[in-house]
C-alpha cells in the first residue's frame, strides 16, 4: 500500500467507525419507542380488566342544588375495551325503574402519565340526555367533574367488582 493510500484509508477510517455511532441514537430511540407502546398496552389492559364487570359506586353533587347534601349514585360496566385512536367502547347497563338495559358508548379515553381520564363531550346517553365530563381513574378510586343540559356538579367513588367478591 503507497503512503497515499495509508493516508487517505487513515482519514476514511474514523468515518467509517462514526457511521455505526450516528445510528445508535435512532436504534436507542426505536427501542425505547417500542418499550413506551407496550406500557401503554399494558395500561390499557389493566384499566379494561379494572371496568369489566364492575360497579362504580359513589356520590355526586348537583350545582342546581347547591343546598342538598351529595346523592349516592351507582354505575355497573359490563365490559370495557379500547378500538383505536383512544376511543373506548363501554357497555354500561342502565337501569330504567324496574327495567335494565346494556348500552354501548364509544367515549374518549386520554392518558395523564399512567392515569385513565373518561372524557365526554355532549355525549348523547340514550335515555339521560347529553352529559360532558371529565372524569379520571387511580387504583380502586374515580373522580371528576360533570354537566349535563342543565346543571352539573363533582362525583367520586369506589370501584367494586361483585363477580370476583362472589366469587371468593
Amino acid at each position: 500500500m503507497s503512503a497515499a493510500h495509508a493516508a487517505t484509508a487513515m482519514k476514511t477510517l474514523p468515518r467509517l467507525l462514526s457511521v455505526p455511532l450516528l445510528l445508535l441514537p435512532i436504534v436507542s430511540f426505536g427501542a425505547a419507542r417500542q418499550g413506551e407502546v407496550e406500557a401503554q398496552e399494558a395500561r390499557e389492559e389493566a384499566f379494561a380488566a379494572l371496568l369489566t364487570d364492575a360497579r362504580l359506586t359513589g356520590i355526586f353533587t348537583d350545582d342546581a342544588r347547591p343546598d342538598v347534601a351529595p346523592q349516592r349514585d351507582s354505575y355497573t360496566i359490563t365490559k370495557a375495551e379500547c378500538l383505536e385512536d383512544g376511543i373506548w367502547r363501554i357497555e354500561s347497563l342502565i337501569g330504567y325503574g324496574e327495567n335494565s338495559v346494556k348500552v354501548p358508548l364509544f367515549i374518549k379515553i386520554v392518558w395523564a402519565g399512567d392515569t385513565p381520564v373518561m372524557t365526554l363531550d355532549e355525549l348523547e346517553v340514550p335515555g339521560l340526555g347529553k352529559f360532558t365530563c371529565r372524569i379520571l381513574f387511580h387504583g380502586q378510586s374515580y373522580a371528576g367533574l360533570w354537566r349535563g343540559a342543565d346543571h352539573g356538579g363533582a362525583m367520586s367513588g369506589v370501584i367494586e367488582h361483585p363477580k370476583k367478591q362472589e366469587a371468593k
